[in-house]
């Protein structure tokens, strides 16, 4: 399983989503500020589409990774809370009541099986005698 918080091979290093937009957004301003003055931009065109769209995948994948925490966190506390509801049902008079219950039945059912000690039923064994020709 690959880390995705660490660059693949040859790639360039990944960057912080939220530089990578402030970046895009001063860029865009600095293109709108010379337009507006009537001048050719002196800085380049702008970002690539490769850049927006890698800004938009790290964007993504930090949005991902975050939800995923978050989700973590409230699995674990509902698990908590059920873990903790389940030992106060051990307290109950209902609870108990079920495991006296079974205590009892296990009693019953010795009590028989030491009652029925010598009322088997025993067969005697046949053998065959072999006559000789």
């Amino acid at each position: 399983m690959t880390d995705t918080n660490t660059p693949a091979a040859g790639a360039a290093p990944q960057q912080n989503p939220l530089d990578v937009l402030e970046k895009l957004l001063e860029d865009t301003k600095k293109q709108s500020a010379a337009a507006q003055a009537g001048d050719t931009p002196s800085v380049p065109a702008g970002p690539t589409e490769e850049e927006i769209a890698a800004a938009e995948k790290a964007k993504q994948i930090a949005e991902y990774e975050a939800l995923k925490q978050a989700h973590a966190l409230e699995d674990q506390k509902a698990i908590e809370e059920q873990q903790k509801v389940m030992e106060e049902l051990q307290h109950t008079p209902q609870y108990q009541a079920r495991v006296d219950q079974e205590a009892d039945k296990e009693v019953i059912k010795q009590g028989v099986k030491d009652d029925q000690d010598g009322l088997e039923i025993r067969q005697l064994e046949k053998k065959k005698i072999v006559v000789n020709e």
